[in-house]
């Protein structure tokens, strides 16, 4: 076992402040020397400079609040990204084959109208070409018909777009298969923000920017079976993506990645190391108070707690903030799934 602490404490409020402490276990193999050995660690670290320059009120750059936590979103994107590197694909068999029959009447669909618009061509009938290919109005015109452009816009976001992708992924499936998956894996994720850490912000701001990471690092004692990384062992996935408009639902809450999740995480065997990384820096950035000018100081942050783990559990989903659900690409699929229910 080891700890400690270091505190430089400060003889008045402009000096220098240090703060570090830690706390760990010891050892560098488990179970002979074959195998390293993982050891849970956490560590806390406080750092703030001199204050120069105006020196007649003292000023704080590390007292505010703002600093972000690590919640269930983030532990929720950091499974879906284990998962994925474990699968080494997005690949899905079994929706696949249970969707097939959509991927089948749009491509008949699409090659019938640009064959009957060729036809058309042929025969110099330039407005019923035009019509087959979503073109409405009359002859010297080439007005859209609106139903026409929102069926278009769905047929590609949901239809050839994801047709494509899951060409790329099948063609991943099949290399991760082949080549065998590596017994390590290890899956990161991370997110920052800007805060303002003055302890009086009324009077200055201490301006900065924050930074979470977490790191999973997986030892796998068996790999996982061709059938669950094809998700053929995962019924749930198929009944929620033939549901419809499942698609709108997982916007707001990621219901389809989680039953991925949840076919994956819980039948993993080994053992998993978790690190959580905090950094933090701010600098006093500006006088709101004139009292405060000329002032100059510095502060940092840095935590990391690492943690042993012989399995994990599967995180729940969590409701997306509407704001960032609704992307702008979103948005015009759902004018478009409105378009099309009420015309």
């Amino acid at each position: 076992m080891t700890s400690g602490m270091i505190f430089h404490s400060p003889v008045n409020p402009y000096d220098e402040l240090f703060l570090k402490s830690w706390s760990g276990s010891d050892g560098k193999y488990q179970a002979g020397p074959s195998k390293i050995k993982w050891n849970p660690y956490s560590m806390h670290l406080v750092q703030e400079s001199f204050q120069y320059g105006q020196t007649t009120i003292p000023t704080s750059t590390i007292s505010g609040p703002g600093l972000m936590s690590w919640d269930a979103a983030d532990e929720f994107r950091l499974q879906s990204k284990i998962v994925e590197a474990i699968k080494g694909h997005k690949f899905n068999l079994a929706v696949n084959i249970a969707q097939a029959h959509q991927l089948v009447n749009m491509v008949e669909s699409t090659l019938l109208h640009f064959g009957r618009s060729l036809r058309y061509l042929k025969r110099g009938d330039f407005t019923s070409a035009a019509r087959e290919l979503g073109v409405g109005g009359k002859v010297h015109q080439t007005r859209l018909n609106s139903r026409d452009v929102s069926g278009r816009w769905l047929e590609l976001q949901y239809g050839w777009l994801p047709s494509l992708s899951d060409a790329f992924e099948a063609a991943k499936a099949y290399e991760a298969i082949s080549q065998g998956r590596s017994a390590r894996i290890v899956a990161v994720v991370g997110k920052g923000a800007k805060i303002d850490r003055s302890a009086s912000p009324g009077g200055y701001s201490s301006e900065g920017y924050h930074i979470l990471t977490k790191k999973c690092i997986i030892e796998l004692e068996e790999d996982i079976s061709v059938s669950r990384s094809l998700g053929l062992l995962d019924p749930l996935s198929v009944l929620w993506e033939i549901t419809p408009y499942s698609f709108v639902a997982d916007w707001f809450l990621p219901i389809g990645s989680y039953l991925e999740n949840l076919s994956v995480i819980p039948s993993l065997k080994g053992r998993f190391l978790t690190t959580l990384y905090s950094r933090w820096d701010t600098r006093f950035t500006r006088a709101i108070d004139p009292a405060y000018s000329g002032t100059r100081r510095y502060g940092h942050g840095r935590d990391v707690t690492r943690q042993v783990l012989m399995n994990l559990t599967t995180q729940r989903p969590t409701f997306v903030d509407p704001i960032t659900a609704l992307t702008r690409r979103r948005i015009a699929s759902a004018v478009s799934l409105f378009h099309q229910a009420v015309t």
